[in-house]
This record gives C-alpha cells, structure tokens and sequence, in this order.
C-alpha cells in the first residue's frame, strides 16, 4: 500500500544523562523551545544532519543547532546515534549548550 500521505519519523530516545540535563536546563530561558525544535528537526531529518562517523552497523552524527539572542534560544550541540539498516530509532547520547 502506498504512503498515502503520512510521513514517518524517527522516534526520539534519550540517554538518561541527556535526560537530567534537560530537566535542570529547562529552568533556563527558552531553552524548552530550543529542546522541543531540535528534536522536531531530528525526528524528520536525523539521518542527513550534522557530521557523521560510521562503527559497524551503527552511525554516529554530531549536529549543532544554533541559538539566536533576538528570540533568547541557546545554542545546542548532540551526539546522537542510530543503526544503519533501521533508523528508525535516534539515541541522543551527548548535550552541550551554550
């Protein structure tokens, strides 16, 4: 059957370290609204973002999403990961912030 219209997106998993540092960063500014977009982003573009190394069946990316002072985001880099035949599934391992 085909497509019909619905998009599929990768689901988004997130390390438990990635995790706490979300909670504590959300205190901070519009950081929610950067979170929330970035993932939106990776949820439909993670197989084609950033910079990428490949170790066995699983590839690695290193994306940046940059901040902007008018609207109060921060930028955010991560480390995500997901496996080369299925990537319907992206890991985020690493968060940074500034």
């Amino acid at each position: 059957m085909a497509n019909q219209g619905w998009n599929r997106f990768l689901t988004i998993i997130e390390d438990l370290s990635v995790s706490e540092s979300v909670d504590k960063l959300s205190r901070r500014g519009r950081f929610s609204d950067a979170w929330d977009g970035l993932k939106w982003m990776l949820s439909r573009e993670g197989t084609t973002l950033g910079y990428f190394f490949a170790d066995g069946d699983m590839v690695f990316r290193h994306y940046k999403q940059a901040g902007d002072k008018l609207a109060g985001t921060p930028a955010i880099a991560i480390v995500y990961s997901y496996k080369l035949e299925n990537p319907a599934e992206i890991t985020i391992h690493e968060l940074w912030t500034s």
